[in-house]
């Protein structure tokens, strides 16, 4: 009873409950792990700069455009609006693109192959990062760049408070991001996150969520996208925002419905009242299970009463 009506009341909150355990974990959680895109931020991602490096500007664009067709990436979509507003149209790739989760995409169009993504995806291990905004390249086949990409995003107005709240009641909170730029540590920063690690790979927030268990922590992981989908299985507790993607909201236990990350503040405090429900329930179970049960089996009590 008490588990269907904390269900019931964070299902009203937005909090959409998937799995069993998920009181249980909210209630024990020591750690909140955040990805940064999508979740943090709006994921209105707009496009600032592009530069073209070799050619036309009309053509890099194209090209981008194509092989980002069909995605629903935050970055597609910022990409795709922009050449819809200029008139360009994609140029599609031969065969569908490969996707690289949280590195970029890479497909062969007109015969030539090209890479679009994070620096050290497109342009190989060696090339710089840590730029101050969110840039991705495109590139050729031998990881020349073509062109150069600067996107903007905002955070979201509710975050502040939410992770406010969040260390307030003693939980420690961390960014994992895939973001080779400066934007993690500028995020991190405005709003007052523990820790922060940027240029993440799906199995690098994976392998360092494990490690935090390996410590004993509790782990909770609040994510929006493919490469979110290993940490989100990996965390005693996966939480995917409502607009996030198929793979990401089905290896997770919660779904963030309307991406109403203020729930994750009720959800704590009705995990903990639930938890100590329960533990009352038990405790009187057991009282009159001792009371009652050894002298009824002795005949001291009738039956009936």
């Amino acid at each position: 009873a008490a588990l269907t009506a904390a269900t019931h009341t964070l299902a009203r909150e937005g909090f959409l409950l998937t799995r069993g355990h998920v009181l249980d974990s909210l209630a024990q959680a020591t750690h909140v792990v955040f990805d940064k895109t999508g979740t943090l931020t709006e994921a209105r991602l707009v496009l600032c700069q592009l530069e073209p490096l070799q050619g036309e500007r009309a053509h890099a664009l194209a090209l981008i455009s194509g092989l980002e067709a069909g995605s629903s990436h935050p970055i597609a979509r910022a990409i795709r609006q922009v050449a819809e507003q200029e008139g360009v149209l994609p140029l599609l790739p031969d065969q569908p693109a490969e996707l690289q989760a949280g590195g970029g995409v890479s497909a062969t169009v007109q015969g030539r192959h090209y890479r679009f993504g994070h620096a050290r995806y497109a342009l190989g291990d060696h090339a710089a990062t840590g730029e101050e905004a969110l840039t991705l390249w495109l590139a050729d086949d031998q990881r020349q760049p073509i062109a150069r990409l600067v996107l903007a995003d905002q955070i979201r107005p509710e975050a502040v408070p939410v992770v406010q709240a969040l260390r307030e009641r003693g939980l420690k909170t961390l960014l994992m991001s895939g973001d080779q730029s400066a934007v993690p540590q500028q995020v991190a920063t405005q709003l007052g996150l523990d820790h922060w690690q940027a240029a993440m790979t799906p199995a690098d927030k994976q392998a360092a969520i494990a490690r935090l268990q390996d410590a004993g922590a509790v782990v909770v992981m609040i994510g929006d996208g493919v490469n979110d989908a290993p940490g989100l299985g990996q965390a005693h507790l996966g939480i995917a925002m409502g607009s996030g993607t198929d793979l990401a909201q089905t290896t997770a236990d919660v779904v963030l419905l309307g991406d109403r990350l203020p729930a994750l503040i009720p959800a704590f405090r009705v995990a903990e009242r639930t938890a100590a429900i329960i533990r009352q329930n038990l405790r009187w179970a057991l009282g009159y299970n001792l009371a009652i049960l050894p002298p009824a089996a002795l005949g001291y009590v009738p039956p009936w009463l």
